[in-house]
């Protein structure tokens, strides 16, 4: 009773048709809806960062109106026709063109900032077609070391950070139980 919708993936690099990324996540959705037709298939694209080339071509175009379809919509189109829903991972800031430029596609936010619950609160509620927002992650976990840390300074090009951290440091709340402000921030979005 807890499995909302089935995944065929999540940033999958292959999500632009590299591969046979769009055909093998076809295959998975058929395989999945045979088996259990009462949930929908998802699938959650981020931006293309894993790929400098295609990354720079999607930042390149990130301002074309609604009325064009830019690289990354035509890019992942394949993908998430495959999908019932389709997943946005850090992407709420293509909502709205994406909702304009494919007129039958639903979205739900997989993934999203704390930061932007506010916005993506206000695009939930005044859009249908948006199934919900989702936050990585509710609970803080070893892993992912310093994804989500908090510093006074940017450090440019690293994923991973050393010593002092030793957790992800994005859950809202933290690896002893106790919640973090920005859980305190997304209860007043609410």
């Amino acid at each position: 009773p807890s499995i909302v919708m089935w995944s065929t993936g999540n940033e999958i690099p292959q999500k632009t048709g590299r591969g046979d990324g769009y055909y093998i996540a076809s295959k998975i959705a058929s395989k999945i809806r045979s088996l259990d037709t009462s949930r929908p298939v998802t699938h959650a694209l981020c931006s293309l960062w894993d790929n400098g080339e295609e990354y720079e071509r999607e930042k390149a175009e990130n301002d074309f109106p609604p009325s064009k379809m830019d690289y990354f919509a035509l890019a992942t189109a394949p993908t998430a026709d495959t999908t019932d829903i389709i997943g946005y991972n850090y992407l709420e800031y293509r909502l709205e063109k994406d909702l304009e430029r494919f007129p039958g596609r639903v979205i739900i936010n997989t993934e999203t900032f704390p930061l932007c619950a506010y916005t993506t609160i206000k695009q939930l509620l005044a859009n249908p077609r948006i199934a919900g927002d989702y936050v990585w992650t509710a609970w803080d976990y070893f892993g992912e070391t310093a994804i989500g840390h908090v510093e006074y300074y940017e450090k440019k090009g690293e994923f991973a950070w050393q010593y002092p951290y030793h957790i992800a440091n994005c859950g809202d709340i933290d690896v002893l139980g106790a919640r973090k402000p920005q859980s305190y921030y997304r209860e007043i979005a609410w």
